[in-house]
């Protein structure tokens, strides 16, 4: 792996449009292969950053954030994509929250103000940290593709929930333990009352575009790190029950609302709570589809 010790610019976040490449010169290169990037700039401390770049990768390239789970092993997640990235043509972006200054669930995977911080939250590095890439690629892509696993993917539906503006074109939220639940009527942060920042409006939040990717296996209501609070448990007893549970619960909300909801659910025959195995079967709800029907990025990901 290539170390590299690279100060990055200060790029607004919740900047829109195509011509963003184009405000914010290139700062660095984004080496050929697996890399360590150290990002500052943009307003809190300091990350490191795994990313994967295939050799001539196309200027359309998706460009695929790979959100860790609770035991912040970015470059673990970063890893697990590696083949995937060279069957399929992607750059992976794998971003990593240290516990000393994302402390705990509430500085990484519930984006909670960090105090100690001016109270900038880690959701706010996402649009930044792409904007970056996004010019040292010289890529053609107007926006970003999500995959969390876990605490990254209760990281993930948050940060969209959370968040206006985004560049997201496209998420997967995989086994999550829980769920923040789109209602105002349940305090955060198991609902949206109270919570740290303006959510977005109900039927916005119904038409993001997210697949929840479930491990049918994934089923165990005793699991290492399953949430047990009373709120988490009226979700279900499993991260597969939450899931399912937390799938129709947006589905209602779309159809009282009268609107069709961006929300899908998939499940994975045989996996349980495993990154590495839920990877693949991810691949064809981030990327475009002629992209991933071609032949190799097929074979690698099973043809699922």
């Amino acid at each position: 792996m290539k170390l590299l010790s690279l100060l990055l610019p200060a790029v607004l976040a919740g900047a829109a449009g195509p011509s963003f490449a184009q405000d914010a010169a290139p700062a660095f290169r984004l080496p050929e292969g697996a890399a360590s990037l150290r990002f500052a700039g943009w307003g809190g401390p300091a990350l490191t950053v795994e990313t994967y770049r295939p050799a001539d990768i196309a200027a359309d390239a998706p460009i695929v954030f790979v959100m860790h789970g609770v035991n912040r092993n970015a470059d673990d997640y970063r890893d697990a994509w590696i083949g995937i990235a060279d069957a399929c043509g992607l750059a992976i972006v794998a971003p990593a929250f240290d516990r000393e200054n994302f402390p705990r669930a509430a500085g990484y995977n519930l984006g909670e103000p960090l105090r100690q911080n001016g109270g900038i939250s880690a959701f706010d590095a996402i649009e930044p940290i792409f904007a970056a890439v996004h010019n040292a690629l010289g890529s053609s892509r107007d926006g970003y593709a999500l995959f969390g696993h876990s605490a990254g993917a209760q990281f993930v539906h948050r940060f969209l929930m959370l968040t206006p503006q985004t560049r997201a074109e496209r998420a997967v939220v995989a086994n999550p333990g829980w769920y923040t639940w789109p209602d105002r009527d349940i305090a955060w942060p198991y609902g949206l009352a109270d919570a740290p920042r303006t959510p977005l409006e109900p039927g916005t939040i119904a038409a993001l575009p997210i697949t929840l990717l479930l491990g049918e296996a994934d089923n165990d209501p005793r699991a290492d790190h399953l949430r047990q609070t009373v709120e988490a448990r009226r979700q279900g007893r499993s991260r597969f029950t939450r899931g399912i549970r937390t799938a129709a619960r947006i589905d209602r909300m779309a159809v009282e609302a009268g609107l069709d909801s961006g929300w899908s659910v998939s499940t994975v025959p045989g996996v349980g709570h495993d990154n590495a195995r839920m990877a693949p079967a991810a691949v064809r709800h981030l990327v475009p589809e002629h992209i991933y029907n071609t032949p190799a990025c097929r074979l690698a990901t099973n043809g699922d």
